[in-house]
C-alpha cells in the first residue's frame, strides 16, 4: 500500500513537468526530482537511524503519517494542473490502446528496466553482498551505498542537460550505459584496496550511480513520444516495467548460485549482462530530441 501510494507522486511529477514547462526543460527538471529524492532519502535514512535509538517504529510511522497529511494539504493548495484544453482528455481504454500498440514505448520501457531497474536492485540490496564478502565495516558499506545514490541524484539532471547540449537522447544514453557497465563490472569484481579508507571503491560506486542514471533519459524519450492525452499512461507503463524487473532482480540472481560456491561472483554477472542487453536495444530506438 505504501508503494502504491508513493507511485502516484513520481509519475504525476513527470506529467506536470511536461505540461507546465518547455520540452527541453523536462529531462533537467525531472532529473531534479530524482536528485531531491535520492538526497532526501539519504537524510531520512540518517535521521531514522538516530530516531530508532529513542523511538519505536510505531511512533516513527505516526510521525510519517502526520507529514503525509501535511504534504497532502500543501499539494491541494499549491499544485495545479493546466486548463483541460491543454492537457487533452481521452478515456483510459483509449490511452492504453495507443500506448500498448506503440513499439517504441515498449522498447524504451524494456531498455529502462534492464538498466535503471537493474541499477536500483544493485544499489538497494546486492552491493551489500559484495561488501560483506570483502569484510567491509557496516558504516563504510552504508557510505558506499549513499555514494551510489548520490551519483544517481547528481547524474540525472546533468545528463539531461547534456542531452540537450548535444541534441541527442540516444547518444547520451548509449555512452553513459557503456561507461556505466564498465563501472558496474569494476564495482562487482574489482578487489577492494584499502587505500585512504576504501577510496577506490567509493569513487567507482559514485560513477556507477552517475553513469547508469543516464537510463533515466528513457523517461524523457517516452514523454516526448507521447502527447498530453496519453503521457501519464505511457510513463506509468514504463515505470511499472522498471520496478517490476527491479523487484524480480532481488531474487533472480539466487538462481545462478553454483553448488560449489555461494560467492557473489558466481551469480551477479546477470547485472552487467542485462545492462549490455539494454545497450543493444538502443540501436532499435529512435532519437526523440527535437528543437
Amino acid at each position: 500500500m505504501q508503494g502504491v501510494g508513493a507511485s502516484f507522486a513520481f509519475v504525476a511529477a513527470a506529467v506536470l513537468i511536461a505540461q507546465w514547462f518547455p520540452k527541453r526543460k523536462f529531462p533537467i527538471y525531472f532529473g531534479l526530482t530524482q536528485t531531491i529524492s535520492c538526497f532526501s532519502a539519504g537524510v531520512i535514512h540518517y535521521f531514522f537511524a538516530i530516531a530508532l535509538t529513542r523511538y519505536s517504529w510505531n511512533e516513527i510511522y505516526l510521525g510519517l503519517a502526520l507529514f503525509g497529511f501535511i504534504l497532502l494539504i500543501l499539494s491541494w493548495l499549491f499544485i495545479t494542473s493546466p486548463p483541460e484544453k491543454e492537457r487533452g482528455v481521452i478515456s483510459l481504454k483509449q490511452s492504453l490502446n495507443l500506448v500498448l500498440h506503440n513499439k517504441q514505448m515498449w522498447l524504451c520501457s524494456l531498455a529502462a528496466a534492464t538498466s535503471f531497474g537493474v541499477l536500483l536492485a544493485y544499489a538497494g540490496l546486492w552491493y551489500m553482498k559484495i561488501q560483506a564478502y570483502y569484510s567491509v565495516a557496516e558504516l563504510q558499506a552504508v557510505i558506499i551505498s549513499a555514494l551510489i545514490f548520490a551519483g544517481i541524484g547528481s547524474g540525472t539532471p546533468v545528463l539531461g542537460w547534456l542531452s540537450n547540449l548535444v541534441h541527442s537522447r540516444t547518444m547520451i544514453v548509449h555512452t553513459t550505459l557503456a561507461l556505466g557497465t564498465m563501472a558496474l563490472l569494476a564495482g562487482i569484481y574489482l578487489p577492494h584496496f584499502d587505500i585512504n579508507n576504501l577510496i577506490i571503491i567509493k569513487v567507482i560506486s559514485f560513477l556507477i550511480g552517475f553513469l547508469l542514471s543516464g537510463s533515466m533519459l528513457f523517461y524523457t524519450m517516452v514523454s516526448e513520444m507521447a502527447n498530453n492525452a496519453i503521457r501519464g499512461v505511457a510513463l506509468s507503463m514504463l515505470n511499472t516495467i522498471v520496478f517490476a524487473l527491479n523487484s524480480i532482480m532481488l531474487f533472480i540472481p539466487y538462481l545462478f548460485i553454483t553448488t560449489t560456491s555461494r560467492d557473489f561472483f558466481t551469480y551477479l554477472w546477470i547485472f552487467p549482462f542485462l545492462v549490455i542487453f539494454s545497450l543493444l536495444l538502443i540501436y532499435f530506438i529512435k532519437d526523440t530530441y527535437s528543437t
